[in-house]
């Protein structure tokens, strides 16, 4: 059982220095990634429509010091990503 809301299965959110990105655009994949960020970790923040919201999450994650960088792709479909 996590010991906190930061640890899971597999340990703390920010075991390594990278982590993928969620939606990061809005809502909890934004809030995500804010917290991967002051966690410690770089974050790669995916987007299928907004790239505007994605960008000022990249900025939001960049303030905080960290690396940052958004994508465009559709995980809906993992056999074509």
């Amino acid at each position: 059982m996590p010991r906190n809301h930061r640890e899971g299965r597999h340990g703390s959110l920010a075991q390594g220095p990278h982590r993928p990105g969620h939606r990061g655009r809005r809502g909890i994949g934004r809030a995500i990634a804010l917290s991967l960020a002051e966690a410690g970790a770089d974050v790669a923040v995916n987007f299928r429509r907004d790239e505007g919201a994605a960008q000022q999450t990249v900025k939001d994650i960049q303030a905080k010091g960290r690396k940052a960088k958004a994508y465009s792709a559709s995980v809906e479909n993992w056999t074509r990503t």
